[in-house]
């Protein structure tokens, strides 16, 4: 399971999600929302498929926070033009 946790000005908010996809997509729409402080952050609970558990976890600190990927350096270079064989 995946969990959000949202840090909201008064108190915290949880919502967990089978898929990494969905809560990367719930974390994106949460932090346009009004009264939210910092980015929401993600967790992941291992060996579990039930929600309530996984927002027990994170909560007592107990999830693994999902690390963004890198870029892939070609990949920049590439959306800068460079390497691709033109000439200015």
């Amino acid at each position: 399971m995946y969990v959000v946790r949202i840090d909201c000005e008064d108190a915290r908010k949880f919502q967990a999600f089978s898929k990494l996809r969905d809560a990367r997509s719930f974390a994106r729409d949460a932090f346009d929302q009004e009264g939210v402080e910092d980015a929401p952050s993600i967790f992941e609970v291992a060996d579990t498929n039930d929600a309530e558990i996984a927002v027990i976890a994170v909560r007592d600190g107990m999830g693994v926070p999902v690390i963004e990927p890198e870029p892939d350096a070609a990949v920049i270079l590439a959306s800068m033009g460079l390497g691709t064989g033109l000439r200015i």
